[in-house]
């Protein structure tokens, strides 16, 4: 079985879009990427680790935690993806 990896997206507002940043195991630095809607920003992360990683997130059990702030409100959620 393959030790689990874990994944931080850091959402921000940004001109009406929510400005992502991707941090984790085997990124040599922090991605970006850009959703219009938050609910969009755990699937959107899951794509750009996969592209910049060339890998299968679902051989390594990877999980996702989302950290984002808007209108002054922290909101936070975890989940995992299986593809």
């Amino acid at each position: 079985m393959s030790k689990s990896r874990t994944y931080t997206i850091t959402a921000g507002r940004s001109d009406g879009w929510w400005a992502l940043t991707v941090s984790g195991p085997g990124l040599r630095r922090s991605c970006h990427t850009q959703v219009k809607r938050l609910e969009q920003a755990e699937e959107m992360a899951r794509d750009l680790v996969v592209t910049v990683l060339d890998a299968d997130l679902s051989e390594t059990g990877a999980k996702f935690e989302l950290a984002a702030s808007g209108e002054g409100v922290i909101t936070r959620s975890a989940a995992s993806f299986r593809t």
